[in-house]
């Protein structure tokens, strides 16, 4: 019966791809993004994940969809940008296992000036190629590894998934979870195709490096395309200890 109606689904569908159907882009990313959902979904399950770091929080829509999932575990965002943190700490206040700190996370303790760009959402430590930036500010940079043990004590057996969208930084962000990369289970992280950062490093670079530290590759969304050519500008890569 199951495949009967696989069949028959087939034939419907190629015959309207043959008849020169097309599906409006609004509602092919909106099913991209019903899938990249289910699938996070059913890995953080998979993964048996009980604490989500929300690294490049920005206002807190990945939170809002991860509850939306029905992920009920403990969160943590970092969100440097201090306007958007303002923000994001009216939203976590309501939420007794979602906490917020106003620093960034990379590979060295530190302090660096963090570009903050008209549209928030493009807001960086690296110098943007297709945004203007506004402002600097300097920030606190933190290494994962440095306050991992004040994070999970009271998580008992953590078992750790790392959200990490900043903006071209990523890759340092993992770099600088080298001394607790044990409790992590999986991360997501935008891997740039074409680089919208200076300075930022190339998608098989990232991809290389995320391997060796362990984890595989699970799955690829993508994230944007060139308007003109429609190629591929950036994905999101979700990777797992096997």
């Amino acid at each position: 019966m199951k495949e009967a109606i696989r069949s028959f689904f087939a034939f419907v569908v190629y015959s309207l791809i043959s008849k020169g159907i097309s599906v409006p882009e609004p509602i092919s990313w909106m099913v991209s993004n019903v899938l990249r959902a289910i699938y996070l979904r059913d890995l953080l399950k998979r993964l048996r994940i009980n604490c989500v770091l929300d690294i490049g929080a920005h206002h807190g829509s990945y939170v809002k969809t991860l509850r939306r999932l029905g992920f009920t575990g403990h969160i943590l965002s970092f969100e440097p940008n201090p306007h958007s943190f303002k923000l994001l700490s009216g939203l976590y206040s309501s939420d007794p296992l979602w906490k917020g700190r106003n620093i960034a996370l990379g590979s060295r303790n530190t302090k660096m000036p963090f570009n903050l760009t008209e549209l928030s959402d493009m807001s960086s430590l690296l110098t943007p190629k297709t945004a203007n930036v506004s402002a600097i500010e300097d920030v606190e940079i933190k290494r994962l590894d440095a306050i991992a043990d004040e994070m999970f004590t009271t998580i008992e057996n953590p078992r750790v998934f790392l959200k990490v969208d900043t903006q071209g930084y990523d890759l340092e962000v993992i770099k600088g979870a080298t001394g607790c990369i044990d409790i992590i289970q999986g991360f997501q992280s935008e891997i740039s195709v074409v680089p919208l950062y200076e300075d930022m490093p190339h998608y098989l670079d990232s991809l290389r490096f995320y391997e060796s530290m362990g984890f595989s590759l699970m799955n690829l969304f993508t994230v944007s395309r060139s308007p003109k050519k429609a190629n591929v500008v950036e994905y999101d890569c979700l990777m797992a200890r096997l």
